[in-house]
């Protein structure tokens, strides 16, 4: 473990860089369970504070947290109650990992994201970056659950916003003409649109026509 004076000048770094602060408690949350009693209360203390330490506090131990003990898994969950950054980053680590989960761990993950608006969105953004990896089949229960909640659509929708640009061709389309369906939710063409406006420097001169040419139909 790092010298007391090292952390704290990583901390003071941290207060002057969002990203590394982010960082840090991604880091931290990673190996929660193997810190020490008080440094864990300074931990949640110092996410109640600071919103991007909060969030990566909550995607490191969302990382470890089908492996943790019973007691220490219920310990976050009640956390998103009171801390909805932490509750977003949560959310988004386990829909990163939710692929590899056992089924019962994974339906309890879903039990959660009633009443939870910022897990729902972060496990929506989480479930987006395995697009790419996952079968045509699942992808569509995906897109079924989503619609039954809007804080989970809007998150998917951002999610997919990000990584359009390594969906095979077919999906890409299947998402663009879903902007143009009116009874779909608006949450969903929101969250597509946050996601293009982070990656869109990125994107082929084709995607980049054919996304503005749906935005202007909508």
């Amino acid at each position: 473990f790092l010298r007391e004076d090292v952390k704290k000048e990583a901390f003071k770094l941290g207060n002057q860089n969002i990203g590394l602060t982010r960082g840090l408690g991604t880091g931290l949350g990673s190996i929660f369970q193997f810190l020490l009693i008080d440094l864990q209360k300074q931990m949640l203390e110092r996410a109640e504070k600071n919103i991007p330490f909060s969030i990566g506090l909550g995607e490191g131990l969302g990382r470890i947290l089908p492996y943790v003990p019973k007691d220490l898994q219920e310990k976050q969950f009640n956390r998103m109650a009171i801390d909805r950054p932490f509750s977003r980053g949560l959310g988004y680590s386990l829909g990163c990992i939710f692929l590899h989960l056992p089924k019962e761990f994974a339906d309890k993950i879903f039990s959660y994201v009633e009443g939870h608006m910022q897990f729902a969105y972060g496990f929506g953004e989480g479930l987006a970056i395995n697009f790419p990896f996952i079968d045509t089949d699942f992808q569509k229960e995906i897109f079924t659950k989503a619609g039954q909640n809007s804080k989970l659509t809007e998150g998917l929708g951002h999610g997919l916003g990000f990584v359009f640009q390594y969906l095979n061709r077919k999906v890409q389309e299947n998402i663009l003409n879903m902007t143009a369906v009116t009874n779909h939710q608006e949450s969903f063409v929101k969250g597509l649109g946050k996601g293009f406006g982070f990656d869109m420097k990125y994107l082929s001169e084709e995607l980049k026509r054919d996304i503005f040419k749906k935005a202007n139909e909508n």
